[in-house]
């Protein structure tokens, strides 16, 4: 379901948050959009969670991986912080779990019509800078 095309988006020439965010449009938010226009492919995707659960599960745990590799490239190349991630005990795993958590999320939102790219950018918009800004400023909020 789009793997390559995830990976893909980390290979791109952006900084981590456009990688993030066209790994993210060009696999997700990508078939979201082939299947809204398909005439019942918004209900064969609905379907599908319930038939293919395994495959989906299967997916969701190579997503993490993609993503978290991501975070890792970032990690090397100096545009991610990884020691600021480990004083708090995160990984890039916790980190990709969390994005993949949250387009879960959003997953009844876009069935009921709404456009979630916006929401896609508020979540990179968060976790991109977390991953550099001192996490007592998140502890604050929290």
């Amino acid at each position: 379901m789009r793997l390559a095309a995830a990976r893909a988006g980390f290979e791109k020439d952006l900084d981590f948050r456009g990688q993030l965010f066209a790994a993210i449009d060009d696999s997700i938010l990508a078939l979201h959009r082939f299947c809204e226009q398909s005439a019942h492919g918004m209900e064969l995707m609905g379907i599908n969670q319930e038939i293919a659960r395994d495959i989906e599960i299967e997916w969701k745990v190579q997503m993490i991986e993609i993503i978290a590799n991501g975070v890792d490239e970032a990690i090397a190349s100096g545009n991610a912080d990884g020691a600021a991630l480990a004083s708090k005990g995160l990984t890039s795993t916790a980190v990709a779990r969390i994005i993949m958590h949250a387009m879960e999320g959003m997953r009844d939102t876009y069935f009921s019509g709404v456009d979630v790219e916006p929401f896609v950018h508020e979540l990179i918009d968060f976790v991109a800078p977390a991953r550099t800004m001192p996490f007592e400023c998140l502890e604050r909020h929290v």
